[in-house]
Parts: structure tokens; sequence; C-alpha cells
């Protein structure tokens, strides 16, 4: 997860907190495709 956040920050993207989490994996499960 760590890694994945590093690679958001270099993407200057935000990263949501635990609250929406599951939201934002599902996202990210959709950009990796």
């Amino acid at each position: 997860i760590n890694e994945l956040k590093n690679k958001m920050k270099l993407a200057n993207m935000s990263w949501p907190g635990d609250e929406g989490e599951k939201r934002w994996k599902e996202s990210w499960e959709a950009i990796k495709k």
C-alpha cells in the first residue's frame, strides 16, 4: 500500500483516507486495466 501511495504522490493525486479506501481501490482497479 505504501508503494501505491508513493506512486499517487508522484502522479500528484490525492490519497483518500480509510473513509474512501474501498471506493479508491475500485477506481485503482479501473486505472490498472
